[in-house]
């Protein structure tokens, strides 16, 4: 292979002995890699025109009159046509796309992240430079540090690993569960509806078997507080939490943060509150038969529903297509807040009662569930008027069974029938049959603690219970029985309600939250 000098300053870069004869070139030739034999293609000489073909004329400045000795000036140039314009562009795009195929060979052969070789090509870099910037980098690779070791700048590895091993130390010896969470802050849960576990950090069996204030002491330690090793326990919990504290009429100061020990604490008790709401909402009611929705603010929105599809019509050949009207509806819905405070004392931390608070904590956590489960209840037993005026459970909206009464086998059989019956919001038109039928399926069974049980065996039995054995039920499985003991508190406990999936047609009772503030949250100061 005949080679130009810059292949053979290439290749010489890769190795080979600037003295190799050709025998010992081509032999060099048969060990390089695709990329490197790429470039060593682009390094070749342009080929030369086909006979006949004039050479594009390199691109040069307009040209300006030269003046010449005497006062004479030369004869301008002849301008450049639009064809030979358009030949000395074509060569400029074609060497600069060469180039820049060049650099990103180059880069994959001295594996080079391929962002390097992009800024090189937007820069103008030539393939020259950029090998020699190709060079530099592998020289600099032999100064980076051995395998395994790290040179790092920025805050304390020290101090930033103490924060999440207390709080995790205080977590676990409070009896708390370390879960993994969403953007929402909601539990991630396994198929079977636990939360999913976490590890606890590496370093928070060290501070297991710590009181507070001794680990408020490693804390203030390795914030430079070297008094803190003589301090008792209430001057150090003073300082950790308040940045300053009065021993023997010398003050002590601390260099506080967002990051202080008030702030780790606060960390533990959002993780606690998260934690104790994961484990008691396994026990919630209301995601059992009502939708989730996040609202975006406090302000009262519409809850818009869309009618069904009608009926499709026959249309003719050459016949003219047929609209349909839709019909919407809508209710109101609003987001309140509820909250409650309590103390965590100064004596309390020094008797180290993190346990004991923890438990208000998972009580305030159950709370948070029983207001949602209370909440969504009173919307049926209350049955407030809708936006039509007319009571959610009525006649006109046809959701109130011809056949009353305890749940049994006929009480049950008509609820279902009621549901598969239903039909949409909207109007016949042009001769369509009307209103769609939904057809809902039966999904729960929503009963008062008083009627759960009597529920459940009427849905689990092979034959009707009220009868006995020779009369088949025909209501057997035909959906989840939900106890709701907020039912009996209202007064109702006879009641029943038989509905379909919320989210599906015909809708439900909705539960909205506010948007990134779907669990409880704690505010501290």
């Amino acid at each position: 292979m005949k080679l130009n000098k810059q292949q053979r300053a290439y290749l010489v870069s890769l190795g080979l002995a600037t003295d190799a004869t050709d025998e010992q070139v081509e032999t060099f030739l048969t060990g390089l890699k695709p990329a490197q034999r790429e470039i060593l293609n682009f390094l070749a000489e342009p080929a030369a025109p086909p006979a006949g073909q004039t050479p594009t004329p390199p691109a040069t400045p307009a040209a300006q009159p030269t003046q010449l000795t005497g006062g004479q000036t030369a004869p301008t140039p002849p301008a450049l046509t639009d064809e030979q314009r358009r030949q000395i562009e074509a060569a400029a795009l074609t060497a600069d796309r060469t180039r820049r195929e060049a650099i990103a060979a180059l880069a994959r052969d001295r594996q080079l992240p391929e962002a390097w070789a992009q800024g090189l090509c937007d820069r103008g870099v030539s393939l020259a430079q950029a090998t020699e910037l190709a060079d530099l980098a592998a020289t600099m690779a032999l100064t980076r540090p051995p395998a395994g070791s790290r040179v790092e700048s920025g805050e304390d590895r020290a101090l930033a690993g103490l924060r999440p091993a207390i709080a995790d130390a205080l977590l676990q010896r409070a009896g708390v569960g370390l879960y993994e969470y969403d953007r929402a802050g909601r539990a991630v849960r396994e198929s079977d509806g636990r939360p999913r576990a976490r590890q606890p950090h590496e370093r928070a069996a060290q501070f297991a078997g710590l009181s507070l204030a001794r680990m408020a002491q490693e804390f203030v330690l390795l914030h430079g507080v070297d008094q803190a090793r003589y301090m008792a326990d209430r001057d150090i919990l003073e300082l950790a939490m308040t940045g300053r504290c009065d021993r023997g009429g010398q003050a002590v100061s601390l260099a506080m943060s967002t990051s202080d020990f008030p702030s780790l604490l606060g960390n533990v008790l959002r993780s606690s509150v998260r934690a104790f709401y994961a484990d008691a909402e396994q026990t919630a009611i209301w995601p059992q038969w009502c939708a989730r929705m996040a609202l975006p603010d406090y302000r009262a929105m519409d809850l818009v529903s869309v009618s069904e599809v009608p009926d499709l019509m026959m249309r003719n050949e050459g016949g003219e297509v047929r609209f349909a009207t839709f019909t919407d509806g809508h209710e109101s819905v609003q987001v309140f807040m509820f909250s409650r405070g309590m103390r965590f004392t100064q004596q309390a931390q020094r008797n180290d009662q993190f346990g004991a608070f923890s438990r208000q904590i998972r009580m305030f956590a159950g709370a948070f569930v029983r207001l949602l489960d209370r909440g969504s209840t009173a919307i049926l037993t209350v049955n407030a008027p809708l936006l039509d005026g007319v009571p959610l459970f009525n006649a006109l909206h046809n959701n109130v069974p011809g056949v009353d009464g305890p749940i049994t086998v006929a009480t049950l059989s008509a609820a279902r029938t009621a549901l598969m019956t239903q039909r949409g919001m909207r109007a016949a038109e042009d001769g369509d049959a009307g209103p769609a039928i939904l057809n809902i399926p039966l999904r729960t069974i929503l009963t008062s603690a008083a009627q759960v049980d009597t529920a459940r065996v009427l849905v689990a039995s092979e034959y009707d219970p009220a009868v006995g054995v020779g009369v088949v039920n025909p209501v057997r499985n035909a959906g989840t029985v939900v106890g709701n003991p907020y039912l009996d508190a209202a007064g109702a406990a006879t009641a029943w309600y038989a509905m379909g999936d919320p989210n599906g047609p015909g809708g439900g009772v909705v539960v909205a939250l506010l948007e990134g503030e779907e669990v409880p949250e704690i505010r501290t100061q």
